[in-house]
């Protein structure tokens, strides 16, 4: 069952640590990018990458909301992060050469704009503006990996959730996650959630 956490009070408590716009292109570097991709539309559910897929491509979430989420050993899958419009994924591995680490999945119906390699390297090369715009985003990424990583270490649980929910509410102020999807995203169970909540 889903539901909707109201923050608007627990917002003026909590300063929240992890800033999700620093996880997002500036819009300007949205529009320079935009024109060179091409947009593809996948339904509720559909499976955009898997793990271990090679990356090809840098992607940019037009509409809707993709989960990225890793298999853990035990075989259970581990929420890493939802996306949402503005939000982009598949940078690092695709600059890198490596395979994806996460399986990409549209929690809704989702426009997303892909940016082959090749073209997106070219790019980069010969547009300073674009060039810039990628080495902020990346240095705010890296800042945001270890923000998160101080986080865990000494943050509570109820602390922890707190961010994520601010960080997660749209403008009236509301969240729309089960609990079982809060708890993969925080690594933990279901049961800490519901005691975290209260």
């Amino acid at each position: 069952m889903q539901s909707t956490y109201p923050l608007a009070e627990a917002a003026k408590r909590m300063t929240p640590l992890h800033d999700l716009a620093r996880d997002k292109l500036a819009p300007d570097m949205i529009r320079a990018l935009s024109q060179y991709g091409r947009t593809k539309t996948h339904a509720k559910g559909a499976v955009i990458h898997q793990e271990d897929d090679v990356c090809d491509s840098f992607s940019i979430v037009k509409s809707g909301r993709v989960e990225v989420s890793r298999q853990k050993r035990d075989g259970t899958k581990a929420v890493s992060i939802v996306i949402g419009p503005g939000g982009t994924y598949g940078l690092s591995p695709m600059l890198s050469g490596r395979r994806r680490k996460h399986s990409c999945e549209a929690l809704d119906r989702c426009e997303i704009i892909y940016i082959r390699a090749g073209l997106l390297r070219k790019l980069i090369e010969e547009n300073a503006a674009i060039r810039d715009g990628i080495i902020r985003f990346l240095c705010e990424r890296l800042s945001l990996a270890y923000d998160t990583l101080e986080n865990e270490r000494g943050l509570s649980l109820s602390q922890r959730l707190g961010d994520l929910l601010l960080d997660r509410a749209d403008r009236a102020g509301c969240v729309l996650f089960t609990q079982s999807q809060l708890a993969e995203q925080l690594g933990v169970s279901r049961v800490s959630i519901g005691l975290a909540l209260r």
